[in-house]
């Protein structure tokens, strides 16, 4: 048994980030489609960035 559940209909929340990610539900207006993919972009740059690790020189 799952110590923790998702609530009765309620998708994880990486799996609607997945969904967005995606470009379901995009919007109809073109400046509101080009402002969603540059959050996308930012987002996904964000991601990106936490995995790279910061080289410091010792001494």
């Amino acid at each position: 048994m799952h110590a923790l559940r998702e609530t009765a209909g309620a998708k994880p929340s990486s799996h609607r980030f997945s969904e967005w990610a995606a470009g379901r539900g995009m919007a109809r207006d073109f400046d509101r489609q080009v402002a969603e993919l540059q959050i996308r972009a930012a987002v996904l740059n964000g991601d990106t960035a936490l995995g790279i690790p910061v080289t410091e020189p010792v001494g």
